[in-house]
């Protein structure tokens, strides 16, 4: 049975935890509540852990909670969510290079940081998945998968920074312990680009 938490925030706002991984949960939840937004404003958060548990719970009675960005490759809990949300809370996928996976799963919507640069392959991803040309899709998820692995062996973020750049939105450098590729790393990120996502990026 469910045993009230006392003396935690979760006792405090009268909701119950069934088990250890409820507590640990609603500690998150409760961790939202205490986040300042402006009034009004939406919840989205970016959750990899107990994402059921977090449609459930804060979907009833967190303020603002919209849904939640699932970045896991586990079509069947990203299934289970979107269940749980149903016409209310969104379920976003969050894996930018398997977003057919997601597809698959019943994803309509997805977030992910390539797709600032990279938009006109993830829509053909997902045209041809929605046409039912399942191959011409999984040659098109494989030019993402290319430029995610290039970005990633390139420094992440600095490398997504530096992307965007090459594409005319520069946002800056990237703040300590990360460092800004050089000019000249910028260019051979440029070139990498070129040849193994070929068609598909806006850097060329």
């Amino acid at each position: 049975g469910a045993d009230e938490v006392g003396g935690s925030p979760c006792a405090s706002g009268g909701v119950k935890c069934a088990a250890a991984g409820g507590m640990l949960c609603w500690c998150f939840v409760f961790f939202f509540l205490m986040i300042r937004r402006p009034p009004r404003s939406t919840l989205f958060p970016y959750t990899t852990l107990f994402r059921s548990e977090v449609m459930r719970g804060a979907g009833e009675t967190v303020p603002g909670f919209a849904g939640i960005k699932f970045s896991e490759v586990d079509p069947k809990t990203f299934a289970a969510c979107t269940e749980i949300g149903g016409d209310r809370h969104e379920v976003m996928w969050g894996s930018d290079e398997t977003l057919l996976t997601g597809l698959g799963a019943g994803a309509n919507a997805a977030i992910g940081s390539t797709y600032c640069f990279a938009a006109r392959v993830y829509r053909e991803v997902m045209a041809t998945h929605a046409a039912g040309d399942l191959e011409t899709a999984k040659l098109w998820q494989e030019r993402t998968a290319r430029m995610v692995e290039i970005q990633g062996r390139r420094g992440g973020l600095s490398a997504l920074k530096a992307t965007m750049q090459l594409v005319g939105a520069d946002c800056g450098p990237v703040r300590l312990p990360l460092r800004t590729p050089s000019p000249v790393a910028i260019e051979e990120l440029r070139g990498e680009l070129a040849q193994g996502f070929r068609g598909g990026c806006a850097t060329h």
